[in-house]
């Protein structure tokens, strides 16, 4: 059976709290990362099953860490969240390095990222 823990990589801390609160408050195990390099090293450790990743972040952006778990051939399901539909080529670029989902932030509501996260639990 797959834990059901969730990593949010995610530098806006409002953003960040919202998702854990409410992830959280259904079941799920979370662990959070305010940039991509905190993230990566909380990838590595291989303590959660999924990823929400948001792509514009400081020191390592979301792009940067799917690049790096592909090459380290980690094998996770990833949501990659935007924050707008002008990240047309980012998004076609996070398909391509292996992400799996997307969520537009400004158009989701929590149910719907659940929704998503279940697809791959």
């Amino acid at each position: 059976m797959i834990k059901k823990s969730v990593l949010i990589i995610e530098d806006e801390k409002d953003i960040l709290d919202l998702y854990k609160e409410y992830l959280t408050s259904v079941g799920l195990e979370v662990d959070t990362a305010s940039d991509g390099e905190e993230g990566l090293k909380k990838i590595v450790e291989g303590k959660s099953a999924l990823v929400l990743l948001d792509i514009m972040m400081p020191k390592l952006d979301g792009i940067g860490v799917l690049q790096t778990i592909r090459e380290q051939k980690h094998k996770l399901p990833t949501i990659i969240m935007l924050t707008n539909l002008s990240h047309d080529q980012a998004l076609k670029d996070a398909i391509t390095l292996g992400a799996k989902d997307y969520i537009i932030k400004s158009e989701v509501t929590p149910n719907q990222v659940m929704e998503k996260i279940n697809k791959y639990f």
